[in-house]
């Protein structure tokens, strides 16, 4: 099993995971979909969206709440973060400790 290393962040009233690799996103989406029903964006089905605006964009809606993976810096290759409102905390740690479970990730506080 791959290990995810990634950093927990706290800032402008957003909880975010921080970490590299668009392989992990999809490993991160998927449990989000499979295991918290995450409903996916219209714009996640728009391929050339990314393409034009060099940057990768995920939302996801999970019992109401918004949760978004993208670019940590300008492009997806400074890194991605996971984060949504920090209103939503509870069920934020809820999946990154499903994820801690199912695809190993390991966090760091930053």
């Amino acid at each position: 099993m791959f290990e995810i290393n990634s950093k927990l962040s706290m800032h402008d009233n957003k909880l975010a995971i921080v970490f590299k690799g668009l392989g992990n996103a999809r490993k991160i989406i998927g449990v989000v979909k499979r295991d918290y029903g995450g409903k996916g964006s219209w714009k996640n089905y728009i391929p050339f969206y990314y393409l034009f605006f060099d940057h990768y964009l995920k939302e996801f809606m999970v019992d109401g709440k918004k949760f978004v993976i993208e670019p940590d810096g300008h492009t997806y290759m400074d890194g991605l973060a996971f984060w949504t409102d920090q209103d939503n905390e509870v069920l934020f740690y809820k999946i990154v400790e499903t994820l801690k479970e199912k695809v190993n990730l390991t966090v760091e506080k930053e």
